[in-house]
C-alpha cells in the first residue's frame, strides 16, 4: 500500500510552514511543542504504508534550526524533543 499524493504534499505544505516561521522569528516552547506534534501525527499515518524512504527524505526537509531541538526515534517513525538544546 502507497500512501495518497494528497498526503504527502499536505505534509510538505506544513514543512515549509514551520520552516517559514523559523525563518523569520525565534518560535515559542508552544511552537516547538505544535510542530513536534504536528510532524509526528504524519509520521504516525505514514508508518502504516510503504515509506521509509519518503520519511527519509521529508526529515531531511526540516530546517537546521528544528533539528538543534528535535531528534528522529525509530527509524524515522517519530520526532523527539532534546533535553539540552544545541
Amino acid at each position: 500500500m502507497y500512501i495518497q499524493n494528497r498526503t504527502k504534499s499536505n505534509f510538505y505544505q506544513t514543512i515549509k510552514t514551520h520552516n517559514e516561521t523559523v525563518n523569520k522569528r525565534k518560535p515559542t516552547r508552544q511552537e516547538i511543542e505544535k510542530f513536534i506534534s504536528s510532524i509526528n501525527s504524519y509520521f504516525g499515518i505514514m508508518r502504516n504504508y510503504k515509506t521509509y524512504k519518503l520519511r527519509k527524505k521529508m526529515f531531511y526537509q526540516i530546517s537546521g534550526y528544528w533539528l538543534n531541538h528535535v531528534y528522529s526515534s525509530g527509524g524515522y517513525s517519530k520526532l523527539v524533543k532534546k533535553v539540552k538544546y544545541v
